[in-house]
């Protein structure tokens, strides 16, 4: 399974770089988190999750810090983005497009890698 997520700033017109995003799983009776790691410089995160079941999983996208880097508070502190995965050679590539205001998540491709 591979997941990215794609984050762009509508507010200010480009990619979000520097927005935490954290993966989870659904495990037997609680989360797992698998993976956090920051937006790069296109406001991408890319995570290759070898072995990793089908299922339910999470993104979590933290705004605040962004956000108020550029001086502004946003409505939503985070985003969370629950989504399944049906195969385990799946390819789950998402966009995120946030304001402060709002927000709109896209899934961009549904191949499943076979």
């Amino acid at each position: 399974m591979i997941v990215s997520l794609d984050v762009v700033d509508a507010m200010i017109g480009r990619p979000a770089e520097g927005i935490p995003v954290t993966l989870r799983r659904d495990g037997d009776d609680k989360e797992i988190k698998l993976r956090s790691q920051l937006t790069d410089l296109s406001g991408r995160v890319t995570w290759p999750e070898p072995g990793e079941r089908r299922g339910k999983y999470r993104l979590e996208v933290e705004l605040d810090r962004y956000y108020g880097s550029l001086g502004v508070t946003p409505f939503q502190s985070s985003v969370h983005m629950d989504f399944r995965v049906f195969h385990p050679d799946e390819i789950v590539s998402l966009l995120l497009i946030i304001s402060p205001t709002s927000n709109v998540t896209c899934r961009l491709t549904t191949d499943n890698g076979s």
